[in-house]
């Protein structure tokens, strides 16, 4: 079977899907603010496709090209947080590490090339060194996937998460675990096969996921353009009831699966009516939203102004100071003690 036909016939089907993707991105950029990471990582796909290719190295667009497989385990950690962490914006930090990547590994890349003759340990530490840097970022991006999952409401993010980002971390691992222990000279030509059938498969996933552009995890649209949900008023006034009364947000370590369990109901119900009637995307953002407005009380209360900041945190559910102050700037856009200051 001639294994380099069919990868090369695989390539030239994933880069018109991804081609379709990247312009299905673009025109969706007014719709999330992080789309432009969406567009990087297809673009970076499809150059590293193009990268395989014979003849690629002998121009210097085909250097440039290297860019993209280079940052690609860096995108894809990247467009995990952009997918999984609410609130998640690109930062100066995150642009600076990118050009560092860059550099080092066009660096390593260079040395390589202008020293043809190394072989073994040489050859072996470059080769090591990059592809150990690319699975670390091919595993922390899986562990953000994975480590929110019990916080999530959005149904389909929950989904998308097990389907896409784990399996394709998986994938990334897999191959670079194949070329560091099993292969680590030039990758046989079955593996590079597997390898593209895999990017191929997910893919034409995230294609068949995402140009449906339906309410979800990468697109939001209008409560105007959303279809009317049905009201489950018995769950709902539970719910209030264990806020307004019980306080149940109060409770350190309290989970969706743990507020169910209270409201005597089904987990994907509770889920559904704190994402779809109440407008939550993700738990903890629910709970920090009742526990943000309980501190908001004590610190303007005259009655209670002996409190410290740490006591309010401890008191309504946090277990350190770090994470209510956090909570409460973001909310409020100030700090707990410049809020009590600025009403007092």
């Amino acid at each position: 079977m001639n294994w380099i036909l069919l990868t090369d016939f695989l390539r030239c089907i994933t880069i018109g899907m991804v081609s379709v993707l990247t312009i299905a991105f673009y025109q969706a950029r007014h719709e999330n603010r992080n789309i432009a990471i969406f567009i990087s990582f297809a673009l970076a796909v499809s150059a590293y496709l193009l990268v395989g290719l014979p003849g690629v190295f002998d121009s210097r667009f085909g250097l440039l090209l290297l860019s993209g497989p280079f940052l690609l385990p860096f995108l894809f950690w990247m467009m995990s947080q952009a997918l999984f962490i609410d609130g998640f914006e690109v930062e100066k930090k995150h642009i600076f590490l990118a050009l560092l990547l860059l550099l080092l590994f066009y660096t390593l890349f260079f040395l390589k090339r202008m020293n043809p003759a190394a072989t073994g340990a040489t050859a072996l530490f470059f080769s090591l060194f990059t592809q150990t840097i690319s699975l670390l970022f091919a595993i922390w991006a899986a562990f953000i996937a994975y480590s929110g999952q019990e916080s999530d409401l959005v149904e389909a993010r929950i989904r998308f998460r097990k389907i896409f980002v784990l399996i394709t971390a998986l994938t990334i691992g897999v191959t670079l675990l194949s070329e560091i222990v099993i292969f680590p000279g030039e990758s046989p030509p079955f593996l590079e096969f597997l390898q593209k059938l895999g990017i191929a498969a997910l893919t034409l996933f995230v294609a068949a996921s995402t140009l449906t552009f339906g309410d979800g995890f990468l697109i939001r649209i209008s409560k105007e353009e959303s279809p009317p949900q049905i009201i489950d008023t018995a769950l709902h006034e539970a719910l209030i009831n264990l806020l307004e009364k019980e306080k149940i947000y109060r409770q350190e370590g309290l989970s969706i699966r743990k507020l169910a369990d209270a409201m005597q109901s089904k987990e994907y119900k509770v889920r559904r009516l704190i994402n779809q009637q109440l407008g939550f995307r993700n738990f903890n953002d629910f709970l920090n939203q009742h526990r943000i407005q309980e501190a908001c009380e004590v610190l303007l209360d005259p009655n209670q102004s002996e409190l410290t900041i740490l006591e309010i945190a401890y008191q309504i559910g946090y277990t350190s100071l770090g994470p209510f102050n956090s909570a409460f700037k973001r909310q409020t856009g100030q700090t707990p003690s410049a809020y009590r200051k600025a009403h007092r």
